[in-house]
């Protein structure tokens, strides 16, 4: 049985932003999930996000991470560190137009019944 829970980038249950005053809340596009994005231009800001994974056997449990890129912004990197282990670094270029929904991170799968924490750092 495959259980989907979808999570908002305001929902504080899941999610921490490191330094409030690091991170814009952005509203008003209806085409992101909720009309809302976080955003953060400032080197080293993180937002961990946190869960348990849980589902009948056998199975594993994952996420994926979308984001926006706005038109004109440049290239941003971002680290994604899961459970405390390497970070994977995941570059983005911006092009002419907005890109909403894409596909940041797709994590590899991992284990139920475990809780896992997900950190995003801006690395410029």
């Amino acid at each position: 049985m495959v259980n989907n829970v979808v999570v908002d980038d305001t929902d504080t249950q899941y999610i921490a932003y490191s330094g409030a005053s690091d991170w814009t809340l952005l509203t008003g596009s209806s085409r992101q999930w909720e009309s809302t994005v976080h955003s953060t231009k400032t080197y080293g800001a993180e937002a961990a996000f946190q869960f348990l994974g849980l589902c009948d056997y056998p199975c594993w449990s994952g996420f994926i991470i979308y984001d926006t890129i706005p038109a004109g912004s440049g290239t941003v990197f971002v680290d994604i560190t899961i459970d405390g282990g390497s970070p994977t670094r995941v570059t983005r270029t911006s092009g002419s137009d907005n890109v909403y929904n894409d596909v940041l991170y797709q994590s590899p799968l991992l284990a139920t019944d475990s809780s896992h924490t997900v950190i995003m750092t801006n690395r410029g």
